[in-house]
């Protein structure tokens, strides 16, 4: 017959806590054992900003990995190879988070898998488990503590029920079910409790679907055995799993594994055993050589002897040979136990020879063979890694289109598997990896809009002791583009011309020029430039050019009168500076012939302390650091704006640009992770609304080049009026990227 599950969960809108069911079914590809279905009953929670349904999603990929490809036959001992690797991904998850390691992560979890026997079931934690069978209804987490074990298995019949709930839920609410007489009385009753729960409780309930039943959903269809009249544990009298169970809320921890101790005198003895077998087999072998070679010797004697016997030259020679051996037997020597010593000392020396030999080759091809063993055994588990990658991999790149979150936990677990693949591996396997990455690379660049850069120099001298601080972007009356950049190191500024990289050094008849810091265009495309020393001084618009730069009245350093201006920016005429030492945007207000004697301020708020850059488009935006480090202000107060679509945190935000335009992209560069950002800008207005209060990613530009110290120095950046080029200030180099 088959069986059916009935669910209720009640979850709130924290993302930090999450209870839900889940249930596996084998399909056709998957190599494997294990037959039936597999289900999850997991509460998960922790603090501060956790993502608790997609580590749940994600510790579920565990379980069922485990379970499905454990080399264990038995079924109990696979959900413990299940609840071994779920507290594995677990434990990853926190040693790759410094927040997590701190507050921890409570989970429960309930494994069911329906087999042909029955019911096999696996416990962790704190959920509830009872079983109503024959009219009683019994506690099973209370079966598992008396008998110190995690997983009970038992056959179920038509009437019979497993129910599974959050921590106290079924026993506060006992007086639902007990003194129901059969199993329609107990589902009513459990029906009851679904529609009441509260916030983060849940309710699973499995039992065997009767056929003519057509209000419920069969989720399992496979038959079982007949059913005792008592529930028989079937509860594993072998060591606990290597996981440590999470009971009673505790968090998960890392246990040591045990290391098997070597007998040395045991393994020595079988050593030697085998050296003296070697040794013998060594020596047949070289006795059997020596009489071989002796034989020859004879009988290439007694030929020469045959055919040059009656040779006088022959028998001279042959005649002083035999001297030489009779003067040997007559030559006085040592003897001992009827040997010479010399003989007996050339047999020991060989015997030594070929014991060092033999034990050489012995222990060389014990290691030899020992290492490839062990190498076979790494093989095979890479590739397990490798396979469950390459799936991963697939399903990641089929949901870029249609489900990037589903592709963002994909490249998540693929990221976890990396990290298992040891060190030590062959080549071709090394090969492997680093194909797999750059794929994964490729789907991370996909799903976080990366684009990979390869930037120009477009100039990257001036004078000697040159210290480049600012540059601007502008378009002449010819249609020339123009960077003007301040020179702090000389007391210069620069008109670089794009097109021909010509650098001419602007006017400064009357020395105005001191410590040039920043510099920004006014409505006419006069250049206004502030000055450390001598305040903001201008270039005035002229039909040739511009003029010599001249001091303007009402805009000396006197009248300024800030410690340090963190940046300028000429926005209608007025001049602007951010005092980020006390959060604030002062301005000088324009009044035709010159400027207000004092400064008055434009914005003040302490979100701008330590701010580094500003500009503006309607609004006036700040930068500082972090995902809240974008500030805007309109008409002088603060307006959120949020910032989606990127990977990982903003770090530091030293510099941008946008226009007027609406349409025109907001660039900012993040120092600390060395890329720019490219958002849509949202669009408030009454008639034309687009994502309002929302910076939405549309590029991330990255290097990934030989260069080490490549936008180490950021300073500034700027984009052309049609988004083709961005030209970046790094340190005395202009870099040219194209968009």
């Amino acid at each position: 017959m088959p069986i059916t599950a009935l669910r209720y969960i009640q979850n709130s809108k924290q993302s930090n806590t999450f209870v839900g069911v889940f249930r596996y079914v084998k399909t056709s590809g998957v190599k494997t054992t294990k037959e039936g279905e597999l289900y999850g009953f997991l509460e998960i929670s922790s603090g501060g900003d956790f993502p608790a349904e997609r580590v749940a999603h994600m510790a579920w990929d565990g379980v069922v990995e485990g379970y499905m490809y454990s080399n264990i036959k038995s079924t109990s001992e696979s959900l413990k190879s299940a609840i071994t690797e779920f507290t594995r991904r677990l434990k990853d998850l926190m040693r790759n988070s410094k927040s997590l390691e701190q507050v921890g992560i409570d989970v429960s979890l309930v494994i069911v898998a329906t087999t042909k026997e029955g019911i096999y079931l696996a416990n962790i934690g704190e959920n509830e488990i009872f079983a109503y069978k024959a009219g009683k209804i019994v506690n099973v987490v209370d079966v598992l503590d008396k008998n110190k074990a995690q997983t009970a298995g038992f056959a179920i019949g038509s009437d019979d029920l497993v129910i599974i709930s959050t921590n106290s839920l079924l026993t506060e609410n006992m007086h639902l079910l007990i003194g129901k007489s059969c199993k329609e009385d107990i589902l009513k009753g459990l029906n009851i409790l679904g529609k009441t729960l509260l916030l983060d409780q849940g309710l699973l309930c499995i039992h065997i679907k009767e056929e003519d039943d057509a209000e419920q959903v069969a989720l399992i269809k496979q038959s079982v055995y007949a059913t005792p009249d008592d529930i028989k544990e079937k509860v594993s009298e072998k060591t606990p799993i290597q996981a440590e169970p999470l009971q009673e809320g505790k968090r998960v921890k890392v246990k040591k594994f045990k290391i098997k101790k070597f007998d040395v005198r045991g393994n020595i003895a079988v050593l030697f055993d085998i050296f003296k077998k070697i040794g013998i087999f060594f020596g047949r072998v070289f006795n059997g050589i020596s009489k071989f070679f002796r034989n020859i010797f004879s009988k290439v004697i007694g030929l020469l002897g045959q055919r040059l016997g009656n040779k006088k030259w022959f028998k001279r020679y042959a005649a002083k040979a035999s001297e030489m051996r009779l003067g040997k037997r007559g030559s006085p020597s040592i003897k001992v136990d009827g040997y010479k010593t010399k003989d007996l000392r050339t047999k020991r020396f060989r015997i030594a020879i070929l014991a060092a030999l033999t034990i050489v080759v012995v222990v060389g091809g014990y290691q030899y063979t020992r290492k490839q063993k062990v190498l076979r055994e790494l093989h095979v588990r890479v590739d397990g890694i490798f396979g469950q990658v390459e799936s991963k991999l697939s399903s990641a790149q089929e949901k870029l289109s249609t489900d990037r979150e589903g592709a963002k936990t994909d490249i998540f677990a693929i990221g976890n598997l990396l990290d298992k693949v040891p060190d030590g591996i062959d080549q071709e396997y090394v090969d492997k990896l680093n194909s797999l990455e750059k794929e994964v690379l490729g789907v991370e660049d996909s799903l976080y809009r990366r684009v990979e850069v390869s930037p120009e120099s477009l100039i990257g001298f001036f004078d000697e002791g040159s210290e480049l601080e600012d540059m601007k972007y502008l378009i002449d009356d010819s249609g020339n583009e123009i960077l003007i950049l301040t020179d702090s190191g000389v007391g210069k500024v620069y008109r670089v011309f794009i097109f021909s990289k010509d650098s001419k050094e602007m006017a400064d008849n009357d020395g105005v020029l001191k410590n040039p810091m920043y510099v920004d265009i006014g409505e006419d495309s006069s250049i206004f430039v502030y000055d450390k020393t001598s305040g903001v001084v201008k270039a005035s618009k002229q039909d040739s050019g511009w003029g010599p730069f001249e001091k303007i009245t009402g805009a000396g350093i006197g009248n300024i009168k800030i410690d340090k201006v963190s940046e300028f920016g000429v926005y209608s005429d007025n001049l602007y500076y951010l005092d980020s030492n006390n959060g604030k945007i002062l301005k000088s207000v324009n009044y035709g012939s010159g400027y207000s004697s004092s400064t008055v301020v434009s914005v003040e708020n302490d979100a701008l302390m330590g701010t580094t850059d500003f500009f503006a488009d309607f609004s006036i935006y700040a930068l500082s650091s972090g995902n809240e480090g974008l500030l805007r202000f309109t008409f002088g107060e603060p307006t959120p704006v949020t910032v989606t679509g990127f990977n990982g945190e903003l770090g530091d935000l030293c510099c941008g640009d946008t226009t007027v335009n609406q349409d025109f992209g907001l660039y900012v560069y993040d120092s600390t992770n060395k890329r720019i950002l490219r958002f849509e800008k949202p669009k408030d207005s009454y008639n034309d609304k687009l994502h309002p209060n929302e910076m939405v990613l549309l590029s991330q530009y990255i290097y990934r080049g030989p260069n080490d110290g490549m936008w180490d120095d950021v300073k500034e950046l700027v984009v052309d009026r049609s988004e083709e080029y961005m030209y970046m200030l790094d340190g005395n180099t202009v870099w040219r990227i194209g968009l």
